[in-house]
């Protein structure tokens, strides 16, 4: 960042900084089908779609009842 005197603009520095942000999570998730039925003893796949809207690596898990 460059910084200029108010009161004489002929004196200038650079100035660095630094920033430290935490972690953030955060997580969209989509069926890429809505819903679909199935008979007993048979069995249906779905494709769930999920972006990290994070600032980090994390990890997901879904549980269905």
């Amino acid at each position: 960042m460059k910084v200029t005197s108010m009161g004489n603009s002929t004196y200038m520095t650079d100035l660095a900084s630094q920033a430290t942000v935490g972690h953030v999570h955060g997580h969209d998730s989509q069926l890429a089908e809505q819903g679909s039925s199935v008979l007993p003893g048979n069995s249906v796949e779905h494709v769930i779609n999920v972006t990290n809207t994070g600032n980090g690596e994390d990890s997901y898990s879904f549980d269905v009842y």
